[in-house]
């Protein structure tokens, strides 16, 4: 009888563990975190960036986060972000299109660490006042991801149709994925 109950109770934490819910979704997945705060130098207002995060290896860091979208190596987000990073030292390049300066940098997550960073961008040029808009021709994102994308990359315009061409023949118009 005992050992059909503990047989039991090792399925259904066998089965919890499985779906995240179990003794090992309670435990922390990370030691620390850092959120980040990027803002016009000029203005103090939010703006989307792309940010590029590489551990002490120089290999990139791949973090799923709240409101932002997470690429090949990249995470997108409009203005904040908190990250859940293990122990160790990390490289950063935070950019915002062409009309702001890249910033990169570096920081270290100790364990236990909780701790808030403000980044300023330095925009070097405002193509909308002199009459230019930005443009992306060659779009293969998800539709619902493209309004943060273009924040972030200063874009105006992407078609929602495309016409592929493969090996020089084109294909059928189909919706931007």
């Amino acid at each position: 009888m005992l050992r059909r109950w503990l047989t039991g109770l090792w399925f259904v934490a066998t089965l919890l563990t499985a779906l995240g819910t179990g003794p090992r979704a309670w435990a922390a997945r990370y030691d620390g975190k850092l959120s980040i705060e990027v803002a016009d130098e000029l203005s103090g207002k939010p703006i989307a960036v792309r940010m590029e995060l590489m551990n002490s290896r120089g290999r990139p860091v791949r973090v799923r986060a709240e409101g932002a979208i997470s690429r090949d190596g990249y995470i997108v987000f409009d203005g904040q972000i908190t990250l859940e990073l293990k122990k160790g030292d990390y490289r950063f390049m935070i950019e915002a299109g062409p009309e702001y300066r890249t910033r990169s940098g570096h920081f270290t997550i100790e364990r236990h660490a909780e701790d808030v960073s403000s980044i300023t961008l330095r925009r070097h040029v405002d193509m909308r006042k002199q009459g230019w808009w930005a443009g992306d021709l060659d779009v293969h994102h998800r539709r619902e991801d493209l309004p943060l994308l273009m924040r972030a990359a200063g874009v105006d315009f992407a078609p929602e149709l495309v016409r592929e061409n493969v090996q020089g023949k084109c294909q059928e118009e189909r919706a931007a994925t």
